[in-house]
């Protein structure tokens, strides 16, 4: 992989950017700069916006996905602060919206996954258990959410859909995590699998590609990158692959980025304790003073059929945003979303 050039940022926006790829572009969700709607848009390989720029009725984004050549976001509407879903067109039209069905309160928030004209939102809600939710859109129709029943608490998940299942890759636990497949079939779990190589797992991901089903994760102890493949059943294609290790050196998320042509690219991120102190500031509350943290992230291409990244390069200047980076035609665009919001191009 190899960096091209970085740019200003070319839409006066605010965060949080939410973006996801769909064929040449990379398509963008943002606040304007009052903060009071939403705007879309999309970017070429170059960074370029191409097309109109759209404003969308969501005062708080929370998850995008591309499907087919039509966008769907996920988010708060109006000042009852409503949970909606939007189906938006590749100009920023919206052509269908809808109604989450969220009651409790959450523990992750939605996550959205699309195969063909079928798209899925899976969440998970705390109300004395733990609960894993579902719910999928078929031909426009909202479908009744499924709710699955844990012991445990649901610290973070990821779901990717295919033509039969949706698959969930889901962190839970209470003294000690584990890391979970799950396969939904016929509105109910057809397989679980746990990865017996996660011990204290983070940061999962997950993405279909050359009809596989890969997830990728942090293992806490020894700071490395994973990633295992499994068929559409779930059944493991070989043990868990080392993608990345950092030694001592604390890695604390990761990232995949999908493109067209199944291109995937995989970046982490590195936390070093600074001689720094950080003030933090909180409404109603002091300002206090924490140790201040030294970021670092570091960038790869992933190869599907040997199942190796290449070499990672360090991603120079302003720290990137992972839920706004992502692919466009075969540059990957990645986005910081800081005072002066900028792009950094690989290709």
């Amino acid at each position: 992989m190899r960096f091209k050039e970085n740019i200003r940022f070319p839409v006066d926006a605010r965060r949080p950017f939410i973006g996801s790829s769909c064929g040449n572009h990379l398509h963008l969700v943002t606040l304007d700069e009052a903060r009071q709607h939403a705007q879309h848009f999309a970017l070429d390989g170059n960074g370029e916006v191409v097309g109109p720029l759209a404003s969308v009725p969501f005062t708080r984004i929370e998850a995008v996905t591309t499907c087919t050549d039509s966008l769907i976001i996920s988010g708060w509407q109006g000042e009852e602060l409503s949970r909606s879903i939007f189906r938006l067109n590749a100009q920023g039209q919206i052509i269908w919206q809808g109604q989450l069905p969220v009651v409790d309160p959450l523990m992750v928030s939605p996550r959205l996954t699309c195969t063909a004209e079928r798209f899925s939102l899976a969440w998970s809600v705390k109300n004395e258990k733990s609960r894993l939710c579902v719910v999928t859109v078929n031909d426009g129709s909202l479908g009744e959410p499924l709710e699955f029943e844990f012991e445990d608490l649901i610290f973070d998940l990821q779901a990717v859909m295919t033509e039969n299942a949706v698959t969930v890759a889901c962190v839970h636990g209470d003294r000690t995590t584990q890391l979970e497949l799950m396969s939904i079939r016929n509105e109910e779990i057809a397989q679980r699998v746990t990865i017996a190589d996660a011990t204290r797992p983070v940061s999962p991901n997950l993405v279909v590609a050359g009809g596989e089903v890969i997830v990728f994760w942090i293992t806490k102890p020894e700071h490395e990158l994973r990633a295992q493949h499994f068929d559409e059943t779930l059944q493991p294609l070989g043990p868990a692959s080392l993608i990345a290790s950092t030694a001592a050196v604390e890695m604390s998320a990761a990232e995949v980025f999908q493109g067209h042509d199944e291109r995937l690219a995989v970046s982490y991120l590195t936390s070093t304790r600074s001689n720094d102190m950080a003030v933090i500031s909180e409404e109603n509350d002091a300002d206090r003073y924490e140790t201040a943290f030294q970021h670092e992230q570091f960038v790869a291409k992933y190869d599907v059929q040997s199942r190796r990244a290449d070499e990672f390069q360090k991603i120079e200047g302003a720290p990137v945003s992972y839920p706004a980076s992502g692919w466009a035609n075969d540059c990957l665009l990645l986005i910081s979303e800081g005072p002066e919001p900028s792009i950094s191009i690989y290709q």
